[in-house]
């Protein structure tokens, strides 16, 4: 009986000590349990929690993501985004000594993390301003008071579009081409065409953009939208427009509305 009154105090230690424990995460991963000793700029002091008066080692803070302290409060030493230090130089010393203990495995993956911090903090784009040939193809029917009349319709022309930042999706646009109507009635509606639109083109594969459109000197005024997919500099998408108050023979009443493909190289 005396043999447990005098280990029940060992055991209340042990426990105690288990639960007084901080966990030290590291930049790679590994983690740590650990009594925080002081939290400095540039280095973390602790001990280990099995042996809370040993030898006090420290860490390089740009090596700590995050300490977890036996309160259950969290402290975040170096944000995952902060820019990078190499692992060779997380280093744990006591005194004078000093020993590399991140093993290959998480230099491994304190690279992973580094690449995935990159990639999502990398520009969107490599500029701000974009220039090219646009090419489109389509069909359009024109609606009015005496007929109906529709039929294939393409347009050739040089888009231009600045981007607000190369971190931002939005950006405005405008595009200059010449539009051919190849109705089965003999109607010249072939124009000059003025775009202007806004464009959305966030980090995926794909865009939308919707804007206006001035016909000259066929005078139209109207509007388009479409998506697509997209690179950087590619564009492959869909869009549908409707011109409105077309000063045409067939009626002042007409409305032209149609669907396209849209094909756009942007240097």
């Amino acid at each position: 009986m005396k043999k447990i009154y005098f280990c029940l105090p060992a055991i209340l230690t042990g426990v105690l000590q288990l639960s007084a424990q901080d966990i030290i995460t590291k930049c790679n991963g590994e983690e740590i349990a650990a009594k925080v000793a002081e939290i400095g700029d540039t280095q973390i002091k602790y001990r280990k929690y099995e042996n809370a008066q040993g030898p006090l080692y420290t860490l390089p803070a740009s090596e700590v993501f995050l300490i977890r302290f036996e309160d259950g409060t969290r402290e975040v030493v170096t944000p995952l985004d902060a820019p990078a230090v190499s692992p060779a130089t997380a280093a744990e010393t006591t005194g004078t000594e000093s020993s590399t203990t991140a093993p290959a495995a998480a230099n491994e993956n304190y690279a992973q993390i580094n690449r995935s911090v990159k990639r999502t903090k990398e520009p969107l784009r490599d500029k701000h301003f974009y220039i090219g040939p646009r090419a489109e193809f389509g069909y359009a029917a024109i609606t009015s008071k005496s007929g109906n009349i529709s039929g294939p319709v393409c347009s050739a022309g040089v888009i231009a579009e600045y981007m607000f930042d190369k971190m931002s999706p939005h950006g405005a646009g405008a595009g200059i081409s010449y539009d051919m109507y190849m109705f089965e009635e003999d109607f010249d509606l072939n124009c000059m065409n003025i775009d202007l639109y806004y464009v959305y083109r966030p980090r995926g594969r794909w865009n939308c953009f919707a804007g206006f459109k001035f016909g000259i000197p066929v005078t139209a005024v109207g509007i388009e939208m479409g998506a697509g997919w997209a690179t950087r500099h590619f564009d492959l998408g869909a869009a549908i427009f409707m011109n409105f108050n077309s000063t045409l023979d067939i009626s002042e009443s007409n409305r032209m509305v149609g669907v396209k493909l849209r094909i756009a190289y942007r240097f």
